[in-house]
């Protein structure tokens, strides 16, 4: 269950891009033009002051502005002034200034303009593009940088006139990485960035009284690589446009250790949160053939408290984990997908326990519950239709499915089963308008009647419902080789009969 499930070609194909030396020269007006013809291919208003010095261009006054879809409004991004410098060698030098300001202007029509501003603070920053006009790399570094919260207003005043605040700041330290950008044909960005400490602090104040929160975080050795391409012929004001066979998203996140915290006040009462883990991950990739992601945390702790709650909640857990993948694309073939979820060594405090199990009759170690199912399905059309999401019927058939894994263990109980299905969709009478299944699936239950007379002796289960579900397992389940283990094969014949250790259920 660790594994990471997304695709990582894009992301090998970045590193193998930037692996590759560049010998080709480049000039400042070179970068300076590339950045322009970039950000003109999403319909933005640059505007900036220009001057040069030999091959050296010094930009000022540096704006983009877009207008607010459907909204009477103008959003400006401030940018602070930078130099494009000839290092001598083919290569350029982008030197900004000690301190730097970036504001976000939202003007509106016939009222006050709002604005948030934020500064950063740098240490030890450098950045070096390279490469050709159309395909340039950027590599840069710093020993720090800190970004801080400025002045914000609403409606041209600022947040402490409506009762409200806002402050704090996200500091990274021991940044390198690489950025490719391309702009020949699509326009695709290439990164590998890496951290070797994240950190934020920050506090937030509601108006009128409504609640406020303080959270802070460290995270230790983060790495993000990425690959975005998309379309240079897209129309902004139609989000849909994007969506066509030339966007493709790749991501892949890990981090080392991490600790989060949150406390404050939500209009009912204080609460407080934190949160822990070793180490973590996070992938997807996103094109018009599939929707692939992944997420894991590894060692991981929490606890909450709220003046809601009547006890704080905490929790240890081994491992928490979630990879699917879902195709995307028309096809007359089948189509893999899949779904995969664990939580490994999953355990609650005894001061939880003892709330329903004051007598310690339940087996208390570590919970776990996972499950991977794997199967095919035929599209007979692809998700980025429109039409897609407006069709009465599911445009898509279930041609097969696989229970690859199952375990549910806790309490001393421990269920594990495996299976696999094929489905027939011209017979959907057979099921009440579900495709005919055929195929088996084999479980396994250990601990099952120890579980029960526990639960019966601490009165949570009631004798009748004891002797219920024995019977129930005695309908569904043989006994097993082991001490308490029963087990159970279910199958689906061609002909629509459902059996269970052979025996005839319908």
């Amino acid at each position: 269950m660790t594994q990471s499930y997304v695709s990582r070609g894009a992301i090998a194909a970045c590193a193998v891009a930037f692996a590759t030396p560049s010998f080709a020269d480049i000039t400042p007006s070179d970068v300076w033009g590339s950045w322009q013809s970039y950000l003109s291919g999403f319909d933005l208003d640059i505007k900036a002051t220009e001057e040069r010095s030999g091959d050296d261009i010094f930009i000022t006054d540096l704006s983009m502005s877009f207008e607010i879809p459907e909204e009477d409004g103008t959003i400006t991004l401030i940018f602070p002034d930078m130099d494009f410098v000839s290092r001598g060698d083919g290569t350029v030098e982008l030197k900004y200034g000690a301190d730097m300001q970036f504001t976000a202007l939202i003007e509106g029509e016939g009222g006050p303009d709002s604005q948030a501003t934020i500064n950063v603070a740098h240490t030890g920053l450098s950045t070096i593009a390279s490469g050709e006009p159309e395909d340039i790399t950027y590599t840069y570094s710093a020993a720090s940088l800190t970004y801080t919260v400025g002045e914000v207003l609403v409606e041209g005043e600022p947040l402490s006139a409506i009762g409200a605040q806002i402050d704090g700041d996200i500091t990274v330290t021991g940044m390198t990485g690489l950025v490719k950008i391309a702009t020949e044909g699509l326009t695709s960005i290439e990164q590998d960035v890496r951290y070797d400490g994240l950190s934020y602090d920050i506090r937030f104040v509601a108006p009128e009284d409504e609640g406020s929160f303080v959270t802070a975080a460290t995270i230790e050795d983060l790495r993000v690589q990425s690959a975005f391409s998309i379309s240079q012929d897209i129309d902004v004001e139609d989000p849909a446009s994007i969506f066509n066979e030339e966007l493709n998203i790749a991501i892949e996140m890990t981090q080392g250790a991490s600790e989060t915290s949150m406390s404050g006040n939500d209009g009912n009462g204080p609460f407080s949160s934190q949160s822990s883990s070793s180490s973590g991950a996070f992938g997807m990739l996103f094109n018009s053939d599939v929707f692939e992601a992944s997420m894991s945390s590894f060692d991981a702790s929490f606890s909450v408290f709220g003046e809601e709650i009547p006890l704080p909640i905490s929790a240890e857990i081994g491992e928490a984990s979630m990879a699917f993948s879902l195709p995307l694309a028309e096809s007359a073939e089948p189509q893999d997908f899949f779904l995969d979820f664990a939580f490994i060594d999953l355990m609650v405090p005894d001061l939880l326990w003892n709330i329903f199990d004051p007598g310690a009759a339940l087996d208390r170690g570590p919970a776990t519950v996972s499950l991977g199912l794997e199967g095919s399905t035929k599209l007979m059309m692809g998700a980025f239709n429109p039409e897609f999401f407006e069709s009465d019927d599911v445009p898509a058939t279930l041609e097969s499915l696989t229970l690859t894994d199952l375990e549910v263990s806790v309490a001393g109980a421990e269920l594990t089963g495996a299976g696999d299905f094929t489905f027939d969709n011209s017979d959907m009478e057979s099921f009440d308008g579900f495709p005919r299944p055929e195929g088996a699936a084999d479980f396994r239950l250990l601990g099952g009647n120890q579980l029960l007379d526990s639960l019966n002796s601490m009165g949570l289960v009631s004798e009748g419902d004891a002797m219920g579900a024995r019977m129930m397992m005695g309908l569904f389940t043989v006994a097993g080789p082991g001490e308490d283990e029963l087990n159970s094969r279910l199958e689906v014949t061609g002909e629509g009969h459902v059996l269970a250790n052979g025996q005839r259920l319908r």
